[in-house]
Order: C-alpha cells, then structure tokens, then sequence
C-alpha cells in the first residue's frame, strides 16, 4: 500500500496527527512509512509563517504490534523562514511522536519503562521485543526512569517496606556487584499486597539502608508501620535507627530456610 494515507492503518498506529502512508511485512517484523497532517509552521524565532524546505526520513522503533517489532520511517517535514534575514534558517517539524534524535518513540520508552516497572520484565526482553539492541533500550528507558524516580508523589501511601540484597550482575565487571533493594509492600483494603520496587542503591550494609530512609524525609519514615527484612544484622540496626516504631518482620524465605536448617542439623546430632 503506497500513495495516500489509510484510515484502517491510522487506527491501528493511534497516533493524532500522524497517518500512514505504506505498510510493509519485512522478515523482522513491520515497516510503516508515516507523517504528519502539518500543513502550516510559524519560524520558532520570528513566528514568520514557513514555506516548505522537503522533507528527512527518520527512522524509530515503535511499540510492538501482534507480537511483531515495529518501525516507522517518518518522513519529516523541513521548513525555512520566509523572512531572508531571521537566523533561524531552516527548521525540523516537531510532533510528540518522538524527540529529537532518538531511536524510540515516546510511547515505546513509556511502554518499555511500564514493563520494568510493572510486569517484571527485564532490559533484555523489551529490547528483544521492540527489535534494539540492549543500549538502545535502556538509552530511552534511563531517561523516563529517571523522570519517574524524581516525582514528588512516588512513595505516597507506601506504609510497608521490604528489604533484601541483590547481585547486579552475576558476571561482568570486577568490584563490588551487590545492591540493596527496597521494596513498597503496601496492602489494599481486602489485604492484597502491592509490591513494587522502589530503589536499587549500591551496596549491601545497614547504613546503605539507613542513609535511603534518611533521604525520604520524616514524613516518610514515620508513616511505616512494618519492616520486613532478612536476618541481615546491618538492615536490623538501620530499621531499629530510622523506623524505631516499625513492626519488624522476617520474611517468609528466610524463615523457612532457617527452621529448614534447624531441623537438618538436629538431624544430623540424633
């Protein structure tokens, strides 16, 4: 298909502003050939109305449909002040599709980070799925990961924390690879928990643990009714420092791995 825009395509794509103009089947995956429905651009310097300078083709990766990695080659439009004594010469359109030289877009890096967050994926298997290498994956995801770290509300109405050590990665670089986990257990009403990952800080020590509680603020710390942690001593004194009116609880692994242990060594005296 080839030559005009295809409303069928359009809403299987769901971008506003953004129509298709050819669908190809490659052995990879899909090919759309997309653009705007931008007829008109002010200069970004003087507001002068542009004329149009043709057009770039850009490359991206987009979420992936039925199963299939997707890629669009946006045929960007090119624009030149009409004004001959502006600085701002020629310009590149705009669209929220994607950013400036990225390899993603937008709704891919959110999709990705979304998998991360919320489904227990890793790096790896979206990057598999969207069709990039691992770098570029995580070029686009550290970036919105990191956006949504900074948001004021992320550890709103956590009251229930959970703690445990975590080898980065088993093998690779030399020095230390272990990292401290903190994970949110908040329970809802009908007692269902909610764990999410919260933060993975380097190191593995009770004053890793104490100095992430630190950092939240007393607000935070103070609305933590219960510390579920392993019989780690140092995550024990950073509990007892920082979440003195916290419930301590030993997770449940470790509780049975210790009894286990009783008993086999019991065994072994009788």
């Amino acid at each position: 298909m080839c030559g005009a825009w295809y409303a069928r395509a359009d809403a299987i794509l769901g971008v506003p502003g953004i129509h298709t103009t050819a669908v190809n089947e490659t052995a990879t995956g899909l090919s759309l050939h997309v653009e705007t429905d931008q007829i008109l651009a002010g200069c970004p310097a003087c507001g002068v109305v542009a004329v149009g300078h043709g057009r770039r083709k850009v490359w991206l990766h987009d979420t992936p449909i039925s199963g299939r990695p997707v890629r669009l080659l946006w045929a960007k439009r090119l624009w030149r002040c009409a004004d001959d004594h502006c600085p701002a010469g020629a310009f590149t359109e705009e669209h929220p599709l994607a950013g400036a030289k990225t390899k993603l877009t937008a709704r891919a890096i959110v999709w990705a980070t979304n998998a991360l967050e919320r489904y227990d994926s890793t790096v790896s298997a979206v990057a598999h799925q969207l069709g990039v290498s691992w770098r570029t994956a995580w070029a686009g995801i550290e970036v919105e990961a990191t956006r949504r770290i900074g948001r004021a509300d992320r550890l709103a109405g956590v009251d229930a924390l959970g703690v445990d050590e975590h080898v980065w990665t088993p093998v690779g670089f030399p020095g230390n690879r272990m990292v401290t986990g903190i994970i949110g257990q908040t329970r809802d009403k009908e007692v269902k928990m909610h764990a999410r990952l919260l933060d993975l800080v380097p190191g593995r020590s009770g004053k890793v643990y104490a100095d992430w509680l630190k950092e939240q603020g007393q607000e935070f710390t103070q609305g933590i009714k219960v510390a579920t942690l392993d019989p780690f001593r140092g995550y024990a004194n950073a509990v007892r420092d920082e979440l003195p009116e916290a419930i301590q609880v030993v997770d449940a692994f470790h509780i049975v791995k210790l009894g286990t242990a009783m008993v086999d060594d019991v065994r072994r005296r009788v």
